[in-house]
């Protein structure tokens, strides 16, 4: 019997999954963290999800197999055996333990369907406080913060440079918007979309204060559509005190956390304008 061969592609999960992460915070455009087969890969605070996503994009790019490698702490947060039986649908799993993960796949294989994969990736989230749901209870606005934000929140409650109706200076053009009782205010530049400055008013606690004093100076000098996109993951990344516990298990998400659900729906509105 011939030998089976090496897989053509051996992946880091962990290290492809670092760089994902610090490709949101960083990386506008030409956001690439692997082989070309990953450019439209998304990481999940899953890794049975990720892992997953991972094989059926190598699968889909005509890859004849794939290895991919967990560090310790990923394999003890992975349900090995459900992850197994949901390569199986992919073709040939010959290795699937602690650590090492690999697949050579089936062209004629019908990969899992996407509830399939949603359904082992459930478990992940079942420790999480304030786990997302459809519920309507669920989507409404919160202040509440990780004890990994609270002493930068707390430094940024006491500024108030960007507290306050801002004055429109000549050639600028003054928009704003209210959500949940506070309003966010904008000077832009309009022959550059650029944010020259932002102010709140409304904010009645120290933790609103904190937090929107921290959105307003990151919306300042982007333009709308980086602030629409990317200013709620900018404020968790800069007010996350590395040290302290995580906020969440895997990929901090803005969505996860409930302060940044309050802190999206102001620069929505904000952003709509």
């Amino acid at each position: 019997m011939n030998p089976t061969p090496e897989p053509i592609e051996t992946i880091d999960y962990d290290a492809v999954a670092h760089a994902y992460r610090e490709n949101l915070v960083t990386r506008l455009r030409g956001f690439r963290v692997g082989p070309e087969f990953l450019d439209a890969w998304v990481d999940d605070e899953s890794p049975e999800k990720a892992l997953l996503s991972m094989f059926d994009a190598a699968r889909a790019y005509g890859l004849p197999s794939l290895r991919v490698t967990v560090g310790s702490d990923t394999a003890a947060r992975t349900d090995r055996g459900a992850l197994a039986r949901n390569l199986a649908g992919l073709g040939r799993v010959v290795a699937s333990g602690e650590g090492l993960f690999e697949v050579f796949f089936d062209a004629e294989a019908t990969p899992p369907e996407p509830a399939a994969i949603e359904a082992v990736a459930s478990h992940a989230n079942d420790h999480v406080d304030g786990a997302r749901s459809d519920s309507a209870e669920s989507l409404l606005p919160s202040w509440d913060l990780a004890v990994s934000y609270a002493a930068a929140t707390a430094a940024r409650a006491e500024r108030t440079d960007h507290a306050g109706m801002p004055a429109v200076a000549p050639g600028h053009v003054g928009i704003r918007a209210t959500a949940e009782g506070v309003t966010l205010h904008a000077i832009v530049e309009p022959s550059a979309h650029r944010v020259v400055e932002a102010r709140y008013e409304g904010a009645a606690a120290d933790v609103q204060r904190g937090l929107l004093d921290a959105l307003c100076a990151t919306l300042t000098g982007r333009s709308l559509r980086e602030g629409s996109d990317h200013a709620v993951i900018r404020v968790e990344h800069a007010l996350r005190d590395r040290n302290a516990p995580r906020p969440a298990a895997g990929v901090v998400l803005p969505e996860r956390l409930p302060f940044c659900n309050a802190l999206t729906r102001c620069v929505v509105v904000y952003s709509g304008l």
